[in-house]
């Protein structure tokens, strides 16, 4: 089988387990799990949770509340807390979930395996297990069919699996411990949503000016003043690179609208050659150029970092090159702001595809303060993304911790 067959939550290659360890027993998987088949009678007016398992492993949720005589397929089973549940024709891609109380009482149809653990293996054991590649592996070797998308898992076959587990008591602190990693995952990611969120609305009140910052001294910074964007550029905002030829293995990074989102810009890019970029030598970049996405995520803006200097940019991304009258920091917090996407997308506004257009941006009027309090809302706004940066770094190395751990733990 090529591995061009394999969907992406599966490594390729057939199942196989290796040396037993210490203190593990062997087993099939039929000794762990049974099926457990709870059929519903539905009733015309009688109100159904109806949930659906996500691909890899993403858990439960719910897919609709709906009367009985809106249920199209009346062969449906309840399932209780405690309970696997496998869907049958994606478990190909990992959509296989325990039902936690959250979910007890929905209902499945027919397409789904509705399991129970035998006293063999710890539940939440389980939970972590459905992770491991040979446990993968084996969903899909028990599925048949000649396209990925409409194999269909085969639950007998799936039974006669061996696999190795440890003692109950090893079981249940792995669990443990596993669990209590997740628990700091989820509150690093609701601590990370909580800063996006408090980022988002103090932008929306200093650039609506609802909040001032004052000077050093206590005193108010004047007014700010209407301005014309390009008062501010030493050239005209601009694009880059229309024809770009065919993509190399080496040469001159190029920047597309689609690269830049959340203030940044990715820099996997594609390469072209040295010979187009020089045709668009006015569009080589420079530390500090600010990008700006014209279609794609239009509006989008970022900052030029050092290790994209002396690359280029497609026709799809607009260059702004400021002078020294304006905080660069500033000017992109502005543009990606609520205050600064509105007026920027105006003139495309009501458009089927909104799109900035260079002629449009080159005349855009906007608010702008004294060069001393563009410094401090720059300032200020830059700790609130290290804030940020800091909580996404460590909830990105505790996912990796995770992952490593559940590759160590059940190979």
């Amino acid at each position: 089988m090529s591995h061009s067959t394999y969907p992406k939550s599966v490594q390729p290659g057939i199942p196989k387990l290796g040396k037993l360890k210490n203190g593990y027993r062997r087993v099939h998987i039929g000794d762990l799990l049974y099926e457990e088949k709870r059929p519903v009678k539905l009733k015309d007016d009688e109100d159904y949770r109806l949930i659906t398992i996500k691909r890899s492993r993403g858990g439960i949720e719910e897919r609709a509340i709906m009367k009985g005589k809106k249920i199209s397929v009346q062969s449906q089973f309840k399932i209780a807390e405690g309970d696997f549940v496998i869907s049958k024709r994606q478990i190909v891609h990992g959509a296989c979930a325990l039902v936690t109380s959250e979910f007890g009482g929905s209902i499945v149809s027919n397409e789904y395996s509705v399991l129970r653990t035998t006293p063999l293996i710890d539940s939440q054991y389980l939970k972590y297990l459905s992770h491991s590649v040979y446990f993968q592996q084996t969903c899909f070797h028990s599925s048949i069919g000649v396209h990925v998308e409409k194999m269909i898992f085969k639950l007998s076959d799936w039974f006669k699996w061996k696999i190795d587990i440890p003692s109950l008591d090893i079981q249940h602190k792995t669990a443990s411990f596993l669990t209590a990693v997740d628990t700091k995952i989820e509150e690093l990611t609701k601590k990370q949503e909580l800063l996006e969120q408090y980022k988002k609305g103090v932008m929306q009140k200093i650039f609506s000016q609802e909040i001032r910052f004052k000077a050093d001294d206590g005193s108010d910074f004047p007014e700010w003043e209407e301005k014309y964007l390009n008062e501010y550029l030493q050239i005209k905002a601009t694009y880059g690179i229309v024809k770009a030829g065919n993509f190399l293995d080496s040469g001159i990074k190029m920047v597309r609208g689609g690269d830049i989102k959340n203030s940044t810009v990715n820099t996997d890019l594609p390469l072209v050659s040295e010979k187009i970029a020089k045709e668009y030598k006015r569009t080589t970049l420079q530390l500090n150029d600010i990008v700006i996405a014209l279609v794609g995520y239009p509006g989008e803006a970022a900052i030029i970092p050092n290790e994209l200097v002396g690359h280029n940019i497609s026709r799809a991304v607009g260059l702004l090159r400021f002078n020294q009258n304006i905080n660069n920091y500033f000017i992109v917090q502005y543009l990606n702001s609520h205050v600064g996407r509105k007026d920027v997308l105006k003139p495309s506004a009501g458009s089927a595809q909104q799109v900035v257009n260079l002629k449009d941006l080159n005349q855009l009027k906007l608010d702008v303060p004294c060069l001393e309090e563009q410094t401090k809302i720059a300032d200020f706004l830059s700790s609130i993304n290290t804030k940020i940066d800091l909580v996404a770094k460590e909830l990105e190395n505790v996912k990796q911790f995770k992952k490593g751990l559940l590759q160590q733990m059940f190979v």
